[in-house]
């Protein structure tokens, strides 16, 4: 892969993994085909790696994440409960992956409980403080709370573009 000679890489591999399916092999080869922009194929290797080894959580936490690149947030939401199945709800990144997943199905109460959860594990990180604040607001929580969520995010991010236009968006409009 480092020589960018991606047929190569996706030859090796396919036969690596055709020889033992083991993990490294298949995630190589996902990532050859992600790499050389044939996202179908990784996403395709990825999830029949998965659904014969259900309990490897590396290869769970990958296949959610391109879901959740894909914007397939339903599937995206049932690997990530998988992981959390297995490694419990004390990593405040899959609370924020999992909040992403249900905003993106359009279940925003649901993503305030995992972005909730996130923010107690890290009340200082600003994107899970920033995606609170905005799911509060879509969930139609209380506005006073999501607003205060979404100025803490920006002042601890002040050049981040999307935290200033939620914070934009989020504040009254006055007349």
């Amino acid at each position: 892969l480092a020589a960018r000679n991606y047929k190569a890489a996706i030859d090796a591999y396919q036969r690596a993994v055709q020889l033992k399916s083991g993990e490294a092999a298949t995630l190589r080869l996902a990532n050859a085909y992600s790499s050389s922009g044939r996202e179908d194929e990784a996403l395709e290797i990825l999830a029949q790696f998965v659904s014969r080894n259900p309990a490897n959580l590396a290869a769970n936490r990958i296949l959610a994440s391109a879901y959740l690149e894909q914007q397939d947030w339903r599937r995206a939401a049932a690997a990530l409960k998988m992981v959390q199945v297995r490694s419990g709800s004390e990593d405040a990144l899959l609370m924020m992956e999992l909040g992403r997943a249900h905003m993106g199905i359009g279940k925003p109460n649901e993503a305030v409980a995992y972005y909730y959860h996130g923010y107690r594990l890290q009340p200082l990180n600003p994107v899970i403080t920033n995606a609170l604040g905005w799911a509060m607001l879509k969930a139609g929580a209380d506005r006073s709370v999501a607003l205060d969520l979404l100025e803490k995010a920006a002042a601890m991010q002040p050049q981040n573009a999307i935290f200033k236009k939620r914070l934009e968006e989020a504040r009254p409009r006055r007349t």
